[in-house]
């Protein structure tokens, strides 16, 4: 009978432990996907086909400082493109921008660099492929 007792304790203990996490496991959690936890999230509209892109990256450790060339060669969906915009950090300093080899004018919104081309529209054709140029540092 004495045996009993020092025993029933640990094997109360025992099926305690062993309950308690099936227990936990069990009790629902929040759905994250479930309005109005969840706001709707669309991939942004594309106006060309990023086929390649080729980085050249200069580092400069003395100087805590980098330079770069990024060359990425695209097609357009549609025709007209007149505008090629791309993602690119606000610290970054642009010091040029090319399209199929000639200088174009860019500007910068927050994250996003726009190269403009109103003059050459033929070469903007859906389904034609060119390369544009960006050096930065």
């Amino acid at each position: 009978m004495k045996t009993t007792f020092r025993i029933l304790p640990f094997v109360a203990f025992f099926f305690i432990l062993i309950a308690a996490p099936g227990q936990r496991a069990q009790t629902p959690t929040a759905n994250p996907f479930a309005s109005p936890a969840a706001k709707m999230q669309y991939a942004p509209d594309r106006d060309y086909d990023l086929l390649h892109v080729a980085v050249d990256l200069n580092v400069d450790h003395a100087r805590y400082s980098f330079q770069g060339v990024v060359v990425n060669t695209i097609s357009p969906l549609r025709d007209g493109l007149t505008t090629v915009t791309l993602n690119c950090g606000a610290k970054l300093l642009i010091q040029a921008c090319e399209i199929a080899g000639k200088r174009e004018p860019c500007t910068r919104e927050g994250d996003s660099l726009k190269i403009s081309t109103i003059a050459r529209l033929s070469l903007f054709l859906a389904g034609t492929v060119f390369r544009e140029k960006v050096t930065w540092s």
